[in-house]
């Protein structure tokens, strides 16, 4: 019986102690950016696991955002991730990119108790036409997903796997296809991107978009999105925080697509909408003159969306686009300092690069910058 006792003792010391062990090398190695007590390089500097699952990327963005060291929050697709660079805002802006490959407004509402909480004074959201044409499964979240930061990410396995693997990618210098800087910004290591395999699978996609999902459910992620809008333009209006929404530049290849897939009106028809929805609910709250929100549409037919594609497949490389549909960091900075009027080097070419979107000039924007495809595809 003691035997027993001594050996069931040294069983929960030893499960104790391994809990512990575990416990402790997580939080050293922080995969996710959620602690940040500990930085070596070598060791847990390059959070190459962060954005490995949506779950780990919306937990460890909550904590970012509470934690009040930025001002401003980029939010968006991976469009906004890779092209919008947080730092070119400094000094004037500390910024963090919260943007994520294939996040939509439903992933944005987990961050809403944490921006209201927070000190966020500026937001920037990119948005894209396919968020709304192809519903994706709109994933229901614990309401308590942010109070479940702390032992969910210090005890699970997949976070243990997680810091192994962070730690030897330190340590042996590999990097991931992508990876997140500190601030937020997706950096792509892969080779680079075939511009016709993009365009192949965007014309695949685009060609067969009826049967990726109902005309139903289409509507129903327009709906929603909307509502995302008007909650997000409310709180902007009510805390005072600065909102800039764009829609992102793809190119004129893959605007073409869109426009050709869905059909033009009803590409049109979504940009009233955000035009009009941002106006109604600025009349609602009260701030239609305190010029809280800013509209701009990046999108359409440009001297930077008509960019020649590559001219042969040994030459991949592109001025403003990484393909069909990202566009470049030197486009994110074109995008920034066009809104937030900043000087920009070479400024004639944003003599046609974006509009400030109101309901008194949306019509003549709509009737212009959609009509020229140039027979692109």
């Amino acid at each position: 019986m003691n035997i027993f006792k001594t050996y069931l003792w040294q069983y929960c010391i030893f499960l104790i102690a391994l809990i512990l062990l575990v416990s402790l090398f997580n939080l050293a190695v922080d995969p996710y950016g959620m602690f940040n007590y500990l930085s070596v390089t070598g060791f847990n500097d390059r959070k190459t696991r962060q954005f490995s699952d949506k779950s780990n990327w919306i937990r460890a963005t909550i904590q970012i955002i509470r934690e009040d060291k930025y001002d401003t929050l980029f939010l968006g697709s991976s469009r906004v991730g890779r092209g919008l660079n947080p730092d070119h805002l400094l000094p004037f802006y500390k910024a963090y990119n919260a943007a994520y490959s294939g996040a939509n407004f439903v992933d944005f509402l987990q961050f809403k108790e944490a921006i209201e909480d927070s000190h966020i004074k500026t937001i920037v959201w990119g948005i894209d036409y396919g968020t709304a044409r192809f519903p994706v499964k709109f994933t229901s979240y614990p309401n308590n997903i942010s109070n479940k930061i702390t032992l969910e990410n210090l005890l699970a396995g997949t976070t243990l796997c997680d810091s192994v693997l962070t730690a030897f990618d330190n340590f042996f210098g590999r990097h991931p296809a992508v990876e997140v800087l500190p601030n937020g910004l997706l950096v792509t290591n892969a080779p680079t991107c075939d511009y016709q395999q993009s365009l192949a699978f965007e014309k695949y996609r685009w060609n067969n978009q009826k049967s990726t999902g109902s005309e139903k459910l289409i509507v129903t992620g327009q709906k929603r999105e909307l509502q995302f809008l008007k909650w997000l333009v409310s709180a902007c209006a009510r805390k005072g925080v600065a909102l800039y929404i764009f829609v992102s530049p793809v190119h004129a290849d893959l605007l073409s697509l869109m426009l050709a897939g869905s059909g033009e009106e009803a590409y049109k028809d979504w940009v009233r909408s955000l035009v009009h929805t941002i106006h109604d609910t600025e009349v609602a709250t009260g701030s239609i003159d305190k010029k809280v929100v800013a509209f701009w549409d990046f999108s359409g037919f440009n001297s930077i969306t008509r960019e020649p594609p590559p001219s042969s497949p040994n030459n991949k490389l592109m001025k403003w686009y990484l393909d069909c549909g990202h566009y470049s960091q030197k486009v994110g900075d074109l995008i920034l300092n066009r809104m937030f009027d900043l000087p920009t080097e070479g400024s004639g070419v944003l003599k046609d690069f974006g509009m400030k979107l109101t309901p008194e000039n949306v019509e003549k924007h709509l009737s212009s910058n959609y009509q020229d495809t140039l027979g692109l595809i």
